[in-house]
């Protein structure tokens, strides 16, 4: 007879997380170990000088877990069963190669990566799962697959503000791009032929203070206007849909290579949580 025993949960995975220092990487850390995930490891970015061993990142327990830079991270990812990364996407060029070669899943945010990057990306999703995101907050990810996958009124013009902080290096930003996308689908029927054609989708960027990510979609005629706002009111957002991402893939239990998109993952688990 089948089996009919629920499975039994994983057991927690021992994760090296790259960016610790950061504030995504640090919020990452304090709900893995909340949620009793062991940090099997960390990357640092400042080679060791002498016996100097760089800056401790701001975790329980973080003088005892081992570290390592992207020349050691071969090391670093033996018995390891995630990797979970908060550096800026140019950072992943020395790093994700390795990770790859180890054959360790990936949970990646980095942005600031353009085109000339896709082709090592592809060569990497040929090797292990990987969930690459620019923006892991709940209300983006409802925004983009919910609302704007449904068809667009016609004849309206398109655009996209975004607003962060100013250390903020990529313009637009990665969620940014992926909105304009979305409103660059085609979403003319035969009913709508004879009407105008939308502008190009213009996007628009501001550096300001230390805000954290406001995201708006305009839809504009001569007559009307729609407007749809995200705000992140806590960066801590970031995190948990990260941990979230994490979790999902570790449950998951697929070592099939191949790219996971956040949406995939949490409609697999019944919805997003």
């Amino acid at each position: 007879m089948p089996n009919t025993e629920p499975a039994s949960p994983r057991r927690p995975p021992r994760v090296v997380i790259a960016g610790a220092r950061g504030r995504l990487g640090r919020s990452f850390c304090e709900i893995a170990l909340r949620n009793h995930w062991p940090i099997h490891g960390w990357v640092h970015h400042r080679p060791t000088v002498g016996s100097v061993r760089p800056e401790t990142p701001p975790f329980v327990g973080a003088d005892s877990v081992p570290s390592a830079d992207a020349e050691g991270l071969a090391d670093l990812l033996r018995g390891a069963d995630l990797y979970v990364s908060a550096v800026p996407g140019p950072a992943e060029r020395a790093l994700l190669p390795r990770v790859a070669q180890a054959g360790i899943p990936a949970v990646v945010a980095g942005t600031g990566l353009d085109d000339r990057d896709t082709e090592w990306i592809d060569r990497i999703v040929e090797r292990i799962p990987l969930v690459w995101e620019p923006n892991y907050s709940i209300g983006i990810q409802w925004l983009t697959q919910c609302v704007l996958r449904r068809p667009l009124p016609p004849g309206f013009d398109r655009g996209v503000v975004e607003v962060h902080h100013r250390g903020k290096a990529d313009r637009p930003s990665g969620t940014a791009r992926i909105l304009a996308q979305s409103l660059r689908s085609d979403t003319t029927t035969a009913e709508d032929r004879g009407r105008p054609s939308p502008a190009p989708v213009d996007v628009a960027s501001l550096r300001v203070a230390d805000v954290a990510g406001v995201h708006q979609v305009w839809l504009t005629t001569p007559e009307e206007m729609i407007r749809i706002e995200h705000v992140v009111l806590d960066r801590a957002v970031f995190a948990r849909g990260m941990f979230a991402a994490a979790s999902a893939l570790w449950e998951q239990n697929d070592s099939t290579p191949g790219r996971r998109s956040l949406a995939g993952l949490w409609s697999a688990r019944g919805g997003i949580p």
